[in-house]
């Protein structure tokens, strides 16, 4: 059965892609929006933009269809779900964690698994094309910011306002009162840039994947992939 040549894939595709697209791209932009909005809810977004798409494509009404990706999930996706749910919950009902912690460790290891469904079912060139460019478009985004912190703290010895902000979110978040007691990487005119993520390695890594991404849409001839590829990593090996 091949579902992406139905005829509900073929009406809903714009919709289906750009909010396919969307969802990718919140996931680079979910932290800065956490930290601009000071709400881990932004955390979220991806996964909005996820079930819009979804929705936009899965055949709900089909049984047939339906148990069809079911059936063609694979079973270990289902035993880590299974491990997931029920090591989380045994912690709970043994005290060790909270409510808080059950609902937010069972979304952070299980929602991503949602995305299988789109590549795995609803996927073709011409979507991945897109894809590529909404990843393209957000690891030049970190790569600016990346560039213009890095900058600021070495050359002018002064900290951005979103390095700030992030700091305090962080702090908020791990309820840690006294900033001292808290990792002051971020906020040291001394350590490298952490960019827009949680981290300055997972910066670096959606820089590489916008790299990635950039050699598989276009086909460039060797010197100008050697001079991108001279830039990628001058931008990693300085900041």
């Amino acid at each position: 059965m091949n579902l992406s040549s139905t005829n509900y894939k073929i009406k809903n595709n714009f919709l289906y892609t750009a909010f396919l697209c969307l969802s990718i791209l919140a996931i680079p932009m979910s932290f800065p929006l956490q930290v601009v909005f000071m709400s881990p809810l932004m955390a979220l977004l991806p996964y909005f933009f996820l079930l819009i798409s979804l929705f936009l494509v899965l055949p709900i009404f089909n049984i047939v269809k339906i148990n069809y990706i079911f059936i063609n999930i694979p079973f270990s996706l289902y035993l880590f779900v299974f491990f997931v749910l029920f090591n989380q919950l045994l912690q709970y009902s043994l005290g060790l964690i909270p409510v808080t912690e059950l609902i937010s460790s069972i979304s952070f290891l299980i929602l991503p698994i949602f995305f299988y469904i789109p590549f795995r079912f609803f996927m073709d060139k011409n979507n991945l094309k897109y894809i590529y460019y909404f990843i393209l478009f957000g690891g030049l985004v970190g790569g600016i910011f990346y560039i213009y912190d890095t900058f600021s703290r070495f050359v002018f010895f002064e900290l951005t306002s979103y390095s700030k902000m992030a700091f305090e979110y962080t702090l908020v978040q791990q309820g840690i009162t006294n900033p001292e007691e808290a990792n002051l990487a971020r906020v040291s005119l001394t350590s490298r840039s952490h960019g827009l993520m949680p981290s300055h390695s997972i910066s670096s890594f959606w820089i590489m994947i916008s790299y990635f991404s950039l050699m598989a849409i276009y086909n460039f001839k060797y010197k100008n992939k050697l001079i991108i590829t001279l830039l990628y990593f001058l931008v990693l090996l300085l900041c």
